[in-house]
């Protein structure tokens, strides 16, 4: 089984000022970030003959929403 283990860093947005709308209908900002060693660890593994699945673990577990959250919505 192949498996991954990655660290998704965390930011803090000290400041954030949106500039305009662009044509895309992203916007184009200015911000000001600092960077921690503070980081979510991110396992992703192959099962064969499975289908995808997601499962979230640790202390912050009970407050996500199994359905709907950004990580199934992008499957």
């Amino acid at each position: 089984m192949v498996k991954f283990k990655l660290k998704s860093f965390c930011k803090i947005n000290l400041s954030l000022r949106v500039l305009r709308k662009l044509s895309s209908g992203y916007h184009k900002i200015q911000s000001l970030v600092a960077f921690t060693d503070m980081h979510d660890t991110i396992v992703v593994s192959e099962k064969k003959g499975t289908r995808d699945s997601i499962i979230f673990s640790g202390q912050f577990t009970k407050g996500i929403d199994k359905k709907f959250n950004t990580i199934s919505n992008g499957l």
